[in-house]
């Protein structure tokens, strides 16, 4: 993770895929639309055990948590905090 960047390396080729990343409008980031991709710092990640989901979290006032996949970088579902969590401290994928 950079920043609001998730960032999958493929090292048999030396290149990467980006989670998010997308043009959006110039505005604050407690305005911006979220919903498909993080607006603020990814805080905490982790990786199911077949490498295959992703799920992120970010810092802010009303942080969004992100499955997405790891091959394709597409969003898998969003879910949203309420105002005033602060942050994703820590994420986890279930086996189950």
């Amino acid at each position: 993770m950079s920043a609001a960047l998730g960032i999958i390396l493929k090292p048999e080729d030396n290149t990467m895929q980006v989670y998010g990343g997308i043009e959006s409008k110039m505005e604050a980031k407690n305005e911006a639309d979220d919903t498909k991709v993080h607006m603020d710092d990814i805080l905490s990640l982790d990786i199911s055990l077949d490498r295959k989901v992703i799920v992120t979290g970010q810092v802010g006032f009303a942080p969004s948590i992100h499955v997405w996949d790891a091959e394709t970088c597409e969003q898998i579902c969003m879910f949203r905090t309420k105002e005033g969590s602060r942050g994703i401290a820590a994420v986890a994928i279930s086996p189950c």
